[in-house]
């Protein structure tokens, strides 16, 4: 009996320091802190991120990346060995507002394609949504006439080439094409089905609607995937808002899940 009773008493001082914690109340000061290394507050303090080549007709390619005060362009020669600044932005935006009758900003350069001669004398650029022909001796632009501007509008959440006359979608797990000067509507794939479609981007917290494609620079080409997400679970988000809930379904495994 007087062993079990120093047992017990063991017991009785080993767990009072125990029982005695309490949880740390977080105040509003700690939750700011953690924001501050959210990515949105992060990813400006990198540079050099996001690099993803656009291959040119001749062979070189340009990339955009970002650098303190907003984006470069770079243009490499794999052949010579070669990494130079594609143009001079400043001069390029102040063509281009010229020409525009818009403010640009040298820095955030608005470019969503661009065709480069092969003795970079001659830049082809489409700044939203129209094309322009520069001359990087002078220094000057003009509007680009050689394609007609498109008669029809591009559907909802569709990626558009970068020449202005296609578009391409998502309906019924596929992948389909719109010709914007004829309105005529092609179906580019047919196997497609729910949970294995085409170009789909619904794999992850950051999701859309619209395809994810990538357009050669002449327009006659777009490189995609077909994701298989079959046996992924799926990852609900209702969002707290006035008026009827609304709920958001994506593709998210969960960790000791085998099939990812």
């Amino acid at each position: 009996m007087r062993v079990h009773s120093r047992f017990v008493g063991s017991l009785v001082l080993l767990a009072s320091p125990l029982a005695a914690q309490q949880p740390r109340q977080l105040s509003a000061d700690d939750y700011a802190r953690a924001e501050r290394y959210l990515g949105t507050n992060t990813a400006p303090l990198v540079s050099g991120t996001n690099v993803r080549p656009t291959w040119l007709t001749d062979g070189r390619f340009w990339y955009r990346s970002t650098v303190p005060n907003g984006t470069s362009f770079v243009l490499v020669d794999p052949v010579r060995a070669t990494r130079v600044s594609a143009f001079d932005q400043t001069r390029l935006a102040a063509a281009l507002a010229t020409a525009s009758g818009t403010k640009v900003d040298g820095n955030q350069l608005p470019i969503q394609a661009l065709e480069l001669s092969r003795d970079n004398r001659k830049l082809n650029v489409s700044v939203q949504g129209r094309r322009w022909s520069c001359d990087l001796k002078r220094y000057v632009c003009t509007a680009d006439t050689t394609a007609a501007a498109p008669r029809g509008a591009p559907p909802p959440n569709s990626s558009v080439s970068p020449d202005g006359k296609w578009a391409v979608y998502i309906k019924d797990y596929n992948l389909w094409g719109k010709d914007l000067t004829s309105n005529q509507e092609t179906q580019l794939t047919t196997d497609g089905i729910k949970d294995f479609g085409y170009a789909t981007n619904n794999a992850g917290w950051v999701h859309s609607d619209r395809p994810v494609v990538t357009w050669s620079a002449d327009s006659r080409q777009i490189a995609t995937f077909q994701h298989d997400g079959r046996g992924v679970r799926d990852m609900h988000l209702v969002a707290t808002n006035v008026g009827p809930p609304r709920i958001e379904t994506w593709k998210y495994p969960m960790p000791g899940d085998s099939v990812i």
